[in-house]
């Protein structure tokens, strides 16, 4: 186990867990499995309905100041954004 520290942030990381940072407009590949298994985490959460789609979810990440996702053995389990005004402004989601 890792243990993350920053200012007021403490994190337990188990080896088989891996936090990935994505700063727009840098994405994953349209192929890549983050984005089905960022799909189920939305659904799970309630966050997805059916008129969303992949290209959507594609459209807030990359609309996001720095995207964050949590995996658990492959598979997306947590995320966070940061989106702000490009200026002065900022806020975590």
């Amino acid at each position: 186990m890792t243990r993350l520290q920053n200012k007021s942030l403490q994190m337990s990381v188990e080896q088989e867990d891996k936090i990935i940072s994505i700063s727009p407009p840098t994405l994953p590949p349209d192929q890549s499995p983050l984005w089905s298994s960022l799909q189920l985490l939305y659904e799970a959460a309630g966050w997805w309905d059916q008129h969303d789609s992949v290209e959507r979810l594609k459209r807030l990440v990359g609309s996001s100041r720095q995207y964050l996702l949590y995996l658990h053995h492959q598979r997306v389990i947590g995320m966070g954004r940061a989106i702000g005004d490009l200026g002065s402004d900022a806020y975590i989601q």
